[in-house]
Protein backbone atom coordinates (compact mmCIF):
# COMPACT_ATOMS: atom_id res chain seq x y z
CA UNK A 1 0.00 0.00 0.00
CA UNK A 2 1.11 3.50 -0.71
CA UNK A 3 1.38 6.18 1.42
CA UNK A 4 -0.67 9.32 0.28
CA UNK A 5 2.77 11.52 0.15
CA UNK A 6 4.52 8.38 -2.11
CA UNK A 7 1.46 8.99 -4.61
CA UNK A 8 1.53 12.66 -4.52
CA UNK A 9 4.87 12.54 -5.74
CA UNK A 10 4.36 9.89 -8.76
CA UNK A 11 1.47 12.15 -10.22
CA UNK A 12 3.94 15.13 -9.76
CA UNK A 13 7.12 13.35 -11.39
CA UNK A 14 4.21 12.01 -14.30
CA UNK A 15 3.14 15.80 -14.70
CA UNK A 16 6.59 16.88 -15.00
CA UNK A 17 7.20 14.37 -17.63
CA UNK A 18 4.66 15.14 -19.53
CA UNK A 19 5.18 18.68 -19.76
CA UNK A 20 8.80 17.69 -21.25
CA UNK A 21 6.92 14.56 -23.21
CA UNK A 22 7.91 13.51 -26.86
CA UNK A 23 5.88 14.66 -29.55
CA UNK A 24 4.84 11.18 -30.19
CA UNK A 25 3.13 10.74 -26.64
CA UNK A 26 -0.33 11.82 -26.95
CA UNK A 27 -1.74 10.66 -23.83
CA UNK A 28 -0.86 9.74 -20.01
CA UNK A 29 -3.14 7.85 -17.95
CA UNK A 30 -3.46 7.59 -14.09
CA UNK A 31 -4.18 4.39 -11.97
CA UNK A 32 -4.72 4.17 -8.83
CA UNK A 33 -4.73 0.62 -6.70
CA UNK A 34 -7.95 0.05 -5.01
CA UNK A 35 -7.87 -0.95 -1.69
CA UNK A 36 -8.58 -4.36 -0.73
CA UNK A 37 -8.35 -5.04 -4.36
CA UNK A 38 -4.73 -7.62 -4.63
CA UNK A 39 -3.06 -6.94 -8.01
CA UNK A 40 -0.93 -10.14 -7.87
CA UNK A 41 -4.26 -12.17 -7.78
CA UNK A 42 -2.67 -15.19 -9.25
CA UNK A 43 0.43 -15.44 -7.29
CA UNK A 44 -1.64 -14.92 -4.11
CA UNK A 45 -4.13 -17.90 -4.87
CA UNK A 46 -0.41 -19.93 -5.68
CA UNK A 47 0.91 -19.07 -2.65
CA UNK A 48 -2.40 -20.28 -0.68
CA UNK A 49 -2.19 -23.78 -2.65
CA UNK A 50 1.53 -23.99 -1.71
CA UNK A 51 0.54 -23.31 1.98
CA UNK A 52 -1.91 -25.56 2.34
CA UNK A 53 0.09 -28.55 0.85
CA UNK A 54 3.09 -27.72 2.81
CA UNK A 55 0.76 -27.78 6.35
CA UNK A 56 -0.12 -31.37 5.12
CA UNK A 57 3.16 -32.22 5.59
CA UNK A 58 4.53 -33.20 9.31
CA UNK A 59 8.03 -32.01 8.33
CA UNK A 60 10.47 -31.23 5.08
CA UNK A 61 13.51 -32.07 5.54
CA UNK A 62 15.02 -31.77 1.96
CA UNK A 63 14.91 -29.42 -0.58
CA UNK A 64 13.56 -31.74 -2.97
CA UNK A 65 10.48 -32.13 -1.03
CA UNK A 66 9.87 -28.80 -1.23
CA UNK A 67 10.30 -28.22 -5.03
CA UNK A 68 7.74 -31.83 -5.33
CA UNK A 69 5.49 -29.20 -3.26
CA UNK A 70 6.28 -26.19 -5.70
CA UNK A 71 5.73 -28.47 -8.86
CA UNK A 72 1.93 -29.55 -7.53
CA UNK A 73 1.35 -25.75 -7.72
CA UNK A 74 3.30 -24.44 -10.85
CA UNK A 75 6.64 -24.67 -13.12
CA UNK A 76 9.62 -24.82 -11.01
CA UNK A 77 13.19 -23.73 -12.21
CA UNK A 78 16.15 -24.68 -10.04
CA UNK A 79 19.14 -22.33 -9.89
CA UNK A 80 22.10 -23.94 -11.74
CA UNK A 81 19.94 -26.65 -12.53
CA UNK A 82 17.49 -25.04 -15.16
CA UNK A 83 19.21 -21.37 -15.05
CA UNK A 84 21.79 -19.48 -14.06
CA UNK A 85 22.51 -16.08 -11.98
CA UNK A 86 25.37 -14.09 -12.76
CA UNK A 87 26.81 -11.48 -10.25
CA UNK A 88 26.52 -8.63 -12.19
CA UNK A 89 28.77 -6.34 -10.15
CA UNK A 90 32.02 -8.26 -10.52
CA UNK A 91 30.57 -8.64 -13.99
CA UNK A 92 31.00 -5.10 -14.61
CA UNK A 93 34.17 -4.62 -12.58
CA UNK A 94 35.93 -7.22 -15.17
CA UNK A 95 34.68 -5.55 -18.06
CA UNK A 96 36.25 -2.15 -17.09
CA UNK A 97 39.23 -3.34 -17.01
Amino acid sequence: MTRGGDRRSKVFESKRYATKAPANLKTIHYFFPVRRHSFLYVADRVFGRFEKIIKKKTKILTKEEYYGAFKQVGNVNILKDDWVLYDIKHLSESLKK
